[in-house]
């Protein structure tokens, strides 16, 4: 796990093309690093096809009401909200 200001986190962080996920440059907090032994799938015979058609609004939407409403206050939102994961685990 790469936090902002180690070694390699700026490197890594500039590979993200974060203008396409709302919120995130107000909101990352660590490059996840893994290195990968084995990647396997099923045959996949019976999975449908699926086609992107576009994002959903609402995360920029939120973001949007966020930042203008709340004095760009995402970031703060985010250590409030975000201190655990859904199972309880401590956040980054």
């Amino acid at each position: 796990m790469l936090l902002p200001g180690s070694d390699d986190y700026d490197e890594l962080h500039r590979r993200f093309d974060l203008a396409a996920i709302p919120g995130a440059e107000h909101a990352t907090r660590a490059v996840i690093r893994v290195e990968v032994e084995r990647i396997a799938d099923s045959c996949g015979y019976g999975v449908p096809l699926l086609a992107f058609e576009a994002h959903r609004p609402q995360a920029e939407a939120w973001v949007a009401h966020m930042l203008a409403e709340r004095e760009a206050s995402l970031p703060a939102y985010a250590a409030k909200h975000n201190a655990e994961s859904i199972d309880g685990m401590p956040a980054l």
